[in-house]
């Protein structure tokens, strides 16, 4: 082989190196770049299955007081803890000396 042959061989040689070099680290790159999709994603799905258990226990509070609404010890109950009615003969003393605007059942 002529001096020349070498010279021409060694830098095809080089230039082939370095194109796969680049490639590879294009490639790298690439993963690093996915990984970090992936990982976005992992998170919103688990913020997503938090919501859907919040919904999930909000729909159940929701059916069982859909269930409960014709008895009426839990409309009495619903009255006192939510719109502050009482029953009548209800001791306002009970309340530790608070007297709020309460409104008869």
């Amino acid at each position: 082989m002529t001096e020349q042959a070498k010279k021409s061989k060694k830098r095809t040689s080089f230039l082939t190196m370095l194109v796969i070099a680049i490639l590879i680290a294009l490639v790298g790159v690439q993963l690093i770049h996915l990984r970090s999709q992936i990982d976005d994603a992992r998170s919103q799905l688990t913020a997503l299955q938090s919501d859907l258990d919040a919904a999930k226990q909000e729909n159940d509070a929701l059916a069982s007081a859909l269930e409960k609404a014709d008895d009426p010890e839990f409309l009495q109950e619903l009255a006192r803890d939510q719109l502050g009615y009482v029953t009548p003969g209800w001791p306002a003393a009970q309340m530790g000396g608070i007297l709020e605007s309460f409104r008869c059942l």
